[in-house]
This record gives C-alpha cells, sequence and structure tokens, in this order.
C-alpha cells in the first residue's frame, strides 16, 4: 500500500513539472492574441491605424474590442511597435485620469489580475518593477526570457491625477 502511495505521488510531481510553465514559454512563443514578436507587421496591417515613426520604430495603434483586453482586464488601446517591417512590441494600456469630482485611489486589483495570468504563462516574474518618481509611483512585474520580455505595470500619479496600467511584450537585449 505504501509503495502504491510513493508511486502516485512521484507520478502527480512528475506530470506537475511536465505541464509546469517556465519562462522558457516566453521564448518560444511570444505572442498577444494572435500579434507575435517577429511577425510582419503587413500581416496585421488592416488592423491597426499608423501614429508616427521614431528613431527606426514605427508605432501603431488599434482599439479594436477584441485586442483590448488582457486576462479579462479591459485596456483603452493596444500599441503595436514595428522595427524593419517586423513586430517587435505590444503595449496593451489602460488611463484612468481623475477629476474634481472623482478622484482616484491606488487600487491595485487589476495589476494583479494580469500578474496571476502572467504567472499562469511563465511561472514566477523573474523581477518585481518599483520606482518613485516626482511624476509617479510604478509598480509592477517582468518575466524575461532570452530575447523576449513581457511585463505588467501600474503607474499612480496620485489621487488628483490618476494612473496607468500597461502590459507590455517585447524584444529584450542588454545593451552593455
Amino acid at each position: 500500500m505504501l509503495k502504491k502511495i510513493f508511486i502516485l505521488l512521484l507520478l502527480q510531481v512528475g506530470i506537475y513539472n511536465m505541464y509546469a510553465q517556465n519562462v522558457q514559454r516566453l521564448e518560444t512563443n511570444p505572442s498577444f492574441k494572435g500579434i507575435s514578436i517577429g511577425m510582419p507587421i503587413s500581416s496585421i496591417a488592416d488592423e491597426l491605424t499608423y501614429e508616427n515613426s521614431v528613431n527606426g520604430f514605427t508605432l501603431y495603434k488599434t482599439t479594436a474590442a477584441s485586442y483590448c483586453s488582457v486576462f479579462n482586464v479591459r485596456m483603452d488601446f493596444v500599441r503595436v511597435v514595428a522595427k524593419d517591417g517586423k513586430v517587435h512590441a505590444i503595449d496593451a494600456v489602460r488611463i484612468v485620469k481623475a477629476t474634481k469630482d472623482r478622484p482616484t485611489i491606488f487600487n491595485a486589483d487589476d495589476l494583479e489580475v494580469l500578474k496571476a495570468g502572467l504567472t499562469s504563462q511563465y511561472g514566477e516574474p523573474t523581477h518585481g518593477l518599483r520606482e518613485d518618481t516626482d511624476q509617479y509611483n510604478r509598480f509592477g512585474y517582468q518575466w524575461q526570457a532570452n530575447s523576449k520580455q513581457v511585463c505588467c505595470f501600474m503607474d499612480f500619479y496620485g489621487t488628483l491625477q490618476g494612473y496607468k496600467l500597461q502590459y507590455s511584450l517585447s524584444e529584450f537585449s542588454l545593451d552593455y
């Protein structure tokens, strides 16, 4: 009987390890709703609106409902960044502006939903993001593979100004 329990336990651990996600999945499948890092921008150009070009990068934007959610968190728009005709980065953004009648409070619930979804795909975050400046306080998480990274973060500008919630998937390289 004890032998059967031990074998079942080993089998369960083996199955768990086989299906457990890790950050290397980010390297092999860097995509968001059918848009993949490295794919030709021309294959999704009909769904995007040109914004501008800066330093060799071309910025496109969409507000199509099919793209404007991340793990069921509503976003305002998705920006796709292209370099050399290929998708280099994808950013989904929600901006909440405070008004006199409706100040914002710091609430990281949606950030935690994004973190939970990303953790289920890529395992625990490889880095925490924390930055305090005169303009905002940033809180977030980052998963970094060899050449790709994904992060989710919130920039809180203050109760009377608002916040920005962002999901980003992009190429990654160390700049020395």
